[in-house]
């Protein structure tokens, strides 16, 4: 037999430079082939948010986290806004990091009101989101 398994996958819509920093509108969602497991690596796009290329990088390609340099932009410690949605409801709290964060990655916080913690994905700088279902 010879089977093919094909995922929806982000890929570059143009060749980018060494020091590009990545943004939404370089790619592209594409059904794809995973060969030799290099799409199984590839970052989402909320992970690529404001990365910068370390290499050239071809279009058509899938972006790993040996292509990019994410920044940290929550440190531990630091105080972050945290907003809790759950349905239609928002809410809006201070809370403080318990470690760094690069935009996409899930982060634990610690709220100061009541010292709960919880565990959100950041969103931007200083701000993590959490999803109750």
């Amino acid at each position: 037999f010879d089977v093919q398994v094909w995922q929806r996958s982000a890929v570059l819509r143009q060749a980018v430079d060494v020091g590009t920093r990545m943004h939404a509108g370089l790619f592209e969602i594409k059904r794809v082939p995973i060969s030799a497991a290099g799409g199984l690596f590839a970052l989402p796009t909320d992970q690529l948010a404001g990365a910068l290329a370390k290499r050239p990088l071809a279009a058509g390609a899938y972006v790993t986290e040996r292509d990019v340099h994410r920044e940290v932009v929550i440190e531990r410690g630091a105080l972050v806004t945290v907003c809790v949605r759950k349905g239609s409801v928002e809410v809006s709290d201070v809370a403080v990091a318990a470690a760094d964060g690069r935009m996409g990655e899930r982060v634990e916080v610690a709220l100061r009101t009541t010292g709960r913690a919880l565990v959100g994905v950041v969103k931007g700088p200083q701000l993590v989101e959490v999803v109750i279902q």
